[in-house]
Order: C-alpha cells, then sequence, then structure tokens
C-alpha cells in the first residue's frame, strides 16, 4: 500500500523537462551499468516494467491523463523493481545493476524509465515531477553468444550500409531484397536503428535507389552517400544490367531527410571507398565506372563491364560547398580495395581489384599494392605492400593505430579463392597474425570495445561451386596474435553489415543466405 501511495504522490504532475537513460551491457551473470544524465542533485527513481507502451495505471489512481510513462509498471507495482539514487553536480547517476547468473534469464526483456523529483515544489504540484527520461529496453543476453534482435528491418536488404551517428543511433541505408528473379533490386528505403528501444522505424527514403554504395558520417554528423547501383533494368535483347551511379546525397538526422548534391561525381563509382579525412573532406577512390553501351551508359551487365572500368582516379567531397574536385591519380587502379584513416591523418589504401598491361593488353588482377594518401601536400606515397594478393576483403582500423585486413578474394585471378590470412599494418609495413579457420568473404570485421575482432558471416567455402553463406565467426585478437573459434549466429548471412553500439553489443543485420535477401538481425553480447 505505501508503494501505491508513493507512485501516486510523485507521479500527479506531468513532467516539463526530458533527461537521458543509457545502458552499457547486457550480460546474464554480469554487470549492466545504467547512466542517467538530467537535472543537478536530484533523486532518481529508475522504474522497471515487464511491457513497453504508454500504462494507464498512473492516470487511473491520480486522475490526471497527462500522468503517464512509456513502460507498464506491473512489475514496479507487484514486484518492488525499482532502482534509486540522486544525481550529481553535473546531473549523472550511474548505477551498476548485478544480473544473476539464472539460466531462465537470457532472452527476457525489461523496459526502464527514470523519473527526477524537484523537492523544492509542493508535493503533487506541477513541476514536482522534475523530468522523465527516455524509455530504455534491456534484452537479457549469454554473454559471449548472439540473440535474435527484437525489431527486424522493414525489408530484406543486403549490399546496404549502416552508419553509426552521432546521437548513437543507427542509419541503415539503401540495399536491396537480391532475390534470384530479382538480383540487383537496389532500394530508396532507409531506416532508423534506435538502440535505447531495440528498434527500427523507416526514415526519409534516398532521392535514388541504390545498393554497393559508400556511407560516410562527415564532421557535422551528416552522412554522405556516393555512388552505387540502381534498381536495375532489362536490355534490348533482356538480359538484366544496372547503371553504376555519379550521384551523391546527404542525410541530416536532425530531420530525418536526404537532400540531394547537385554536383556529381567526377566518374560514376562502385567498390569504391569514401573516407572522411582529419580535415573534414571526403577522400573518394577507385572503383569501377561501368562501360557505354548503345542503351544505357555505365553500364555493369558481366563480370568483364567490372573488369574493364576499374579507376585509378580519386576526388574530394568538400562538404563546406558540396562540390567534388579531382586530385592526382592513384599509381594503380583499385576497385574492391580497402581504404582507413591512421593516427597521422594520412589515408592507407590497400589492395584490390586493379589491371596489368601483358603485350599491350590489360588484363585483370588481384592487387597487394598500397598507397598512403597526405592531406597536407594532397600527394600520394608508396608503402609496403600487403603479404597477399586480395580484393572484396575487410579492413579494420584498431584502437591502438594497426589496421587489420581480413577475408576477401585471394589467390590468382584466373583461379581466384577465398582468403583465410590475417594481416596487420603498422605505420611502414605489413605482417601475418595467423589464418582464419574458415576462409571468407562478404563477412563482417567490426573492432570490439577491448581491442578485440569479431569477424562474423559471410560466403565460404571455394570458389569452384561450393561456396555457401555461413553463420560461423571467428575473435581475433591483435594483441594475443590469436585467431580463434566465436560463438555461432543466428542465421547465415554474406553481404550483410555490422556496427558496434553504443552499449558496446554489436547488431548484425540483412544480408543474404543461399535463398536470397533477409530482413532479419541479430545481436553479439561480448
Amino acid at each position: 500500500m505505501l508503494r501505491f501511495l508513493f507512485l501516486i504522490s510523485i507521479l500527479a504532475a506531468p513532467a516539463t523537462a526530458q533527461s537521458s537513460l543509457a545502458k552499457m551491457g547486457d550480460g546474464v551473470g554480469e554487470t549492466v551499468t545504467l547512466t542517467f544524465h538530467g537535472a543537478a542533485l536530484r533523486p532518481v527513481t529508475v522504474f522497471v516494467g515487464l511491457n513497453n507502451g504508454p500504462d494507464p495505471t498512473l492516470s487511473l489512481f491520480t486522475g490526471d491523463p497527462n500522468d503517464v510513462l512509456d513502460v507498464d509498471l506491473s512489475l514496479f507495482l507487484f514486484g518492488g523493481v525499482s532502482l534509486s539514487g540522486f544525481s550529481d553536480a553535473t546531473g549523472t547517476l550511474v548505477l551498476p545493476v548485478p544480473v544473476p547468473g539464472d539460466p531462465a534469464l537470457p532472452g527476457a526483456v525489461l523496459y526502464l524509465q527514470a523519473i527526477t523529483l524537484d523537492l523544492t515544489q509542493p508535493l503533487q504540484s506541477a513541476g514536482f515531477i522534475d523530468e522523465v527520461s527516455n524509455p530504455l529496453t534491456l534484452s537479457l543476453n549469454t554473454p559471449d553468444s548472439f540473440a535474435s534482435a527484437l525489431d527486424t528491418l522493414a525489408t530484406a536488404r543486403a549490399l546496404h550500409q549502416m552508419t553509426n551517428l552521432d546521437d548513437g543511433r543507427i542509419l541503415i541505408s539503401g540495399g536491396g531484397p537480391l532475390t534470384l528473379a530479382d538480383p540487383v533490386g537496389a532500394s530508396k528505403s532507409c531506416e532508423i536503428h534506435e538502440v535505447s528501444t531495440e528498434t527500427n522505424a523507416l526514415t526519409g527514403s534516398l532521392g535514388v535507389a541504390r545498393a554497393l554504395h559508400t556511407a560516410t558520417r562527415l564532421a557535422d554528423g551528416r552522412v554522405l552517400v556516393t555512388g552505387g547501383v540502381d534498381e536495375g533494368h532489362l536490355s534490348p535483347g533482356g538480359a538484366p544490367y544496372v547503371v553504376i551511379l555519379n550521384t551523391a546525397e546527404i542525410y541530416d538526422p536532425a530531420t530525418g531527410a536526404w537532400n540531394s548534391i547537385p554536383a556529381t561525381m567526377k566518374q560514376s563509382r562502385v567498390g569504391h571507398q569514401a573516407l572522411l579525412m582529419n580535415d573534414g573532406r571526403v577522400l573518394i577512390t577507385g572503383g569501377a565506372q561501368g562501360v557505354n553501351k548503345s542503351y544505357a551508359n555505365n553500364v555493369l551487365e558481366v563480370a568483364t563491364d567490372l573488369t574493364d572500368s576499374v579507376l585509378n582516379k580519386a576526388e574530394f567531397f568538400n562538404p563546406a560547398n558540396n562540390t567534388f574536385t579531382a586530385v592526382g591519380n592513384m599509381n594503380e587502379k583499385k576497385a574492391g580495395h580497402g581504404s582507413a584513416l591512421l593516427p597521422n591523418g594520412r589515408i592507407l589504401v590497400a589492395g584490390g581489384l586493379t589491371t596489368v598491361t601483358i603485350f599491350f593488353f590489360e588484363i585483370p588482377a588481384l592487387s597487394k599494392s598500397c598507397q598512403l594518401f597526405n592531406p597536407a601536400t594532397n600527394g600520394w606515397q608508396s608503402t609496403g605492400g600487403m603479404q597477399r594478393s586480395r580484393a572484396l576483403f575487410e579492413m579494420t582500423p584498431l584502437p591502438d593505430g594497426r589496421v587489420m585486413a581480413t577475408g576477401g578474394i585471394g589467390g590468382d585471378i584466373l583461379s581466384p579463392s577465398f582468403e583465410g590470412l590475417v594481416e596487420i599494418y603498422n605505420s611502414t609495413a605489413w605482417s601475418t597474425l595467423g589464418n582464419l579457420a574458415s576462409p571468407r568473404n562478404t563477412h563482417t570485421a567490426t573492432a570490439l570495445a577491448d581491442g578485440r575482432v569479431l569477424v562474423a558471416g559471410g560466403a565460404a567455402g571455394n570458389l569452384s561451386g561450393t561456396a555457401f553463406t555461413t553463420d560461423s565467426t571467428e575473435i581475433v585478437d591483435p594483441n594475443a596474435s590469436t585467431v580463434v573459434p566465436g560463438p555461432q549466429m543466428i542465421a547465415a548471412r554474406g553481404g550483410h553489415k555490422a556496427a558496434l553500439l553504443s552499449d558496446n553489443t554489436v547488431l548484425l543485420a540483412g544480408g543474404t543466405d543461399d535463398q536470397g535477401g533477409l530482413a532479419t538481425a541479430e545481436t553479439y553480447s561480448p
């Protein structure tokens, strides 16, 4: 009864301000940390409920229709579950929550929301409830395992992009369903993954359908997408083809809208890289521009249309005036290469599909060559080459400034194979770390908060007809120089994307299995 009376007294007036509640971790048997930011020196109560959605219980007791929260307080009311404390002089309260190691807990979902009280205001007066936080969802999972995400994507998509926004949300843009009937299927659709509620919601659509594009978060928090391929067409002969794009768009997280850039890139590009530099410009390198045919320009119809149009050209995008400016050419053509920002501000560009000239003929080849771009001089210089030639691999910047390369297509262009060698770049040269148990490409390689790298999914097997998407993962520890098996994913997927979330879990979304595109998502709890 006292709890009911307490609840009535503190929630008798609508909140006047908004505070924030965030989580770190979700492991059963571990400590989950809740962090509150709001008014300074206030008593804070965090309510825990079993369900989300407006709770009518409060208005039932108080008679005030404004007295509702975004979580159902049944667990608080009947089980007495709540957390409390005082915010400090900065308005912060950190609450460590030990989670019991109960085997029945994985999969449980809790909903939390915090309020603060202004004790200088009369009880039950307007302003007594100082703030109400955002609702927070906490899915409890077993450490070092995958769990199905609470929400699916709005549509099946692969060859899309996922971009961490400044506020912790994830922008998921473009891609396509990749069915056997529609092998490209690029989409305009975009959605936002909200980390605090573990949900997805549609946001503004791209102006142009695109897949295999790049997505780069700018210094001001907006997101630049460049190039890629469109939704696909049929040639006069009935063969499917796509047009490689030279257009770009910018997403504004504040409005949820995309704005087309009037200027276009100097070349149409797919399989290129676009990387933010320390001075705020974006360096765009390589890719393929497609070939011109009688029925369309910049066409990608067969594999030779890709290999015949690989670029050595690079350009800048300047967000200050929305312009593209050509810069000096790389020393070789590159598509499906990797790039990374180094601690000294230079850009490492490595590997990729290239061409070599033999008896006056250009033929495709896989590269191990690497270059550094110096923003101070706008010039290129050579650096140590990779140990293995490879393209379509993952290049992952590490917390200590080194760069890791995993997977890809390696070997000889006439007899290519999946690559398993893991390499590390350190300032001037590459060295080998070890081998993946399953050579793969179209995988993801995500640097975890502790410095290890999660290598997940992709196409495994070989390229002679027995390739398949895999649900296997591996954990690479660059400090211990080890590669060990990781936990099994919920679903086999390749061509998916992964993002390290603000709570240190990893979200893997979309991709394709051996049947077609996926709308499912899953999370990895370290």
